[in-house]
């Protein structure tokens, strides 16, 4: 996925939870087939409470998802190798 189409990822990550439940839409899974493995490692409450998740390299607190791929991606290690496969 290139920069100039995560930019067009308005989506937050909590766009995608339902019922204290993580709801992966079909069209975002067929950009990241590994998704649906992934997300459920992610702890949700499962209680509604008045406190919220703030992520604090934003200034509104919120996560959007262009910033968790571009997290993601710069959390991967390059392996010099890997270019040749």
């Amino acid at each position: 996925m290139t920069d100039d189409l995560i930019s067009l990822l308005p989506a937050k990550v909590c766009d995608y939870i339902d019922n204290f439940k993580w709801n992966i839409v079909d069209d975002l899974d067929a950009f990241f087939p590994n998704l649906q493995n992934l997300v459920p490692q992610i702890t949700l409450p499962s209680f509604d409470s008045d406190d919220s998740l703030v992520w604090q390299h934003t200034p509104n607190g919120d996560l959007p998802l262009k910033k968790a791929y571009r997290f993601k991606k710069h959390s991967l290690v390059k392996l010099p190798w890997t270019k040749f496969v």
